[in-house]
């Protein structure tokens, strides 16, 4: 259970494996194939910054603005990182 509100776990789940998906790579290098730019400024989060950098609350808040994007709610196994 999350002490914020999640619209779907699979989302987030999916969400989290894309984001760090490459090492060293900032989100915006590792999501850009999903999401806009103007994604980032409605979630409040600096594209720039890596991964590992973001809070919990801060990924439930991406997941809830992706919604059911049909990328994110069935993570496709060729896009999984190995």
């Amino acid at each position: 259970t999350y002490p914020w509100a999640l619209h779907s776990e699979e989302v987030l789940q999916n969400l989290v494996t894309m984001a760090f998906r490459t090492r060293r790579k900032t989100l915006w290098n590792n999501l850009k194939d999903f999401v806009d730019a103007d994604f980032f400024s409605k979630a409040g989060i600096d594209p720039s910054k890596r991964p590992e950098t973001i809070s919990v609350e801060e990924y439930v808040n991406m997941a809830n603005l992706l919604g059911d994007k049909p990328c994110f709610t069935h993570l496709e196994k060729s896009r999984r990182p190995s």
